[in-house]
């Protein structure tokens, strides 16, 4: 196996050291961590219908890669043929005792070479992706549902956001954008437009580390 180096110039050469400088630069620590008390069982659990978990479902591909389980979308849709209160019933489950099982929190880690690279022996042209359970995703799909439908009736979401939102698509934006520079322009004025994708850092960049990037 060839060696890497980071960032640091600090060289990894055995299995061991390689696995654990791309778990490092992955997988970086949070920054103050906090334990947030769970709220207690309420209704929403209700909710959970047979068309919301179908939906979920079915919204996924089956080519995408199973995790630690290797249970994959396509056996699940399986099983959904044959018995669906099987996968209805844990829904239910995990939005009544606000748990996430352990067993879907495990992460199959893959290393993943960028592609067109020149050298293969520098850290950075590599990359990692986790895979977790393809039954976890579809319950995670349809408690983000029920989010977006309570942050929706409880008016929690400024007229400005766009994503993540039913009916609120990018070209939404788009004309809004447009709608407000023409006067702008028409006034003589400039405007500009700030365009930032930041998603991918969320999931392993600590705060402080983004706040000063930004």
């Amino acid at each position: 196996m060839e060696a890497l180096t980071d960032r640091d110039g600090k060289q990894a050469n055995t299995t061991t050291e390689i696995a654990e400088m791309v778990r490092r630069q992955s997988f970086p620590p949070k920054e103050n961590d906090q334990y947030i008390e769970l709220p207690p069982a309420a209704q929403a659990h209700q909710s959970v219908t047979e068309q919301a978990v179908e939906r979920a479902l079915f919204l996924q591909s089956v080519g995408k890669a199973p995790g630690p389980d290797k249970l994959s979308f396509g056996a699940v849709r399986l099983l959904w043929r044959w018995e669906k209160e099987r996968i209805v019933k844990p829904a239910k489950a995990v939005v009544r005792t606000c748990r996430h099982p352990a067993m879907w929190k495990r992460a199959s880690g893959v290393v993943i070479r960028k592609p067109g690279k020149d050298d293969y022996t520098k850290l950075k042209v590599y990359r990692s992706i986790s895979l977790l359970s393809c039954l976890g995703k579809v319950v995670e799909k349809v408690v983000a549902e029920l989010l977006a439908e309570e942050a929706e009736r409880r008016g929690l979401l400024r007229d400005g956001q766009y994503g993540s939102r039913k009916r609120w698509s990018a070209i939404d934006s788009a004309a809004v954008m447009v709608d407000r520079a023409h006067p702008a322009w028409r006034e003589g004025s400039i405007a500009d437009v700030l365009l930032m994708d930041i998603k991918a850092a969320f999931p392993s960049v600590g705060r402080g580390r983004l706040i000063h990037t930004m």
